[in-house]
């Protein structure tokens, strides 16, 4: 449990999906408890300035559930590259009208032991888990 620590801070990511409206929501909390409704997507953390440019050159509204999956695995990995405090692994949560699933994706040189595996375009070498479909009233 971390009590009220000054070493420790996070910007978080908040995300949805509004039936009301047919459309997904997403909010970025800052550090100091700012709350901003995002455009289409948000970045956050340490390793997102090093992927501004790839976002500028790739980010396109109207992709498709596994394109968005990819060009979030493809940004995720090029901040790992550059910055040392972005993690060993991907974990992605894909929320729509069906729900919410997770994806882990993990570094070829990983032991992790994956029940299941899931390749995606371009990326066939990384190991991937996938959990199966929430309801979506059970968010």
């Amino acid at each position: 449990m971390i009590e009220n620590s000054q070493e420790f801070s996070a910007s978080l990511i908040c995300a949805g999906y509004d039936r009301e409206k047919d459309t997904g929501k997403i909010y970025s909390i800052s550090a100091s408890g700012s709350l901003i409704e995002e455009e289409g997507f948000a970045v956050s953390g340490s390793g997102s300035t090093f992927i501004l440019g790839h976002i500028d050159n790739s980010y396109r509204p109207d992709m498709s559930e596994d394109e968005g999956v990819q060009f979030v695995i493809n940004a995720v990995q090029l901040a790992m590259n550059r910055d040392g405090s972005s993690g060993g692994f991907v974990r992605i949560h894909v929320i729509n009208e069906a729900g919410q699933k997770t994806l882990t994706i993990y570094p070829e040189d990983s032991n992790q032991e994956v029940p299941e595996v899931r390749t995606l375009p371009g990326f066939a070498s990384r190991k991937t888990q996938r959990s199966a479909v929430q309801p979506a009233g059970q968010l």
